[in-house]
């Protein structure tokens, strides 16, 4: 059974993640648990985008990706969204998670660009069965891409980041 872990709050000493809420598995819906946070810069009062990550491997984390993030228009640009990826990695690790998917719209230029900044390996361009609830929404394929949590060290220290230096509270 699984057991979320009692995390409120995640920082590299610049953004800071602030939970939002932790929704439960839905067996129905092939969901797998998620955290959802709140993307947040040091000093400033209000959230600049988004990010969420689902526990667990299945079909649904597959295309629709076990991380999802939005950072918002005047915040872009500033490798905001793989900075919080890093820090929400620390959630997959205390789960003993060694792989993420992410999946992107193969339109979305940020997005790619964002996994090939965390080293992920593309995995191509994938159709949409017609029974997920993506393809109900209109999307018809998806770049995914094969994170392996300990990779990106090395452009981490580009940014000034340590790996591991998250820190839970």
């Amino acid at each position: 059974m699984f057991t979320f872990k009692n995390i409120t709050f995640l920082t590299d000493g610049d953004l800071e993640l602030v939970i939002d809420r932790m929704v439960s598995a839905d067996l129905e819906q092939f969901r797998a648990p998620a955290y959802y946070f709140k993307i947040k810069k040091k000093g400033l009062p209000y959230e600049i985008g988004k990010i969420e990550i689902r526990v667990g491997h299945n079909e649904h984390t597959f295309y629709a990706g076990n991380i999802g993030y939005e950072i918002y228009p005047p915040y872009r640009g500033h490798h905001y969204a793989a900075k919080a990826c890093q820090i929400i990695k620390r959630i997959a690790e205390l789960h003993e998670i060694e792989y993420l998917y992410i999946s992107c719209l193969p339109d979305n230029i940020a997005s790619n660009k964002t996994c090939l900044f965390l080293e992920s390996k593309f995995l191509g361009t994938f159709l949409i069965p017609f029974h997920h609830e993506m393809y109900l929404m209109g999307i018809r394929q998806t770049n995914i891409y094969k994170w392996m949590i300990n990779s990106g060290t090395e452009r981490l220290k580009k940014l000034n980041l340590e790996p591991y230096s998250t820190k839970l509270i």
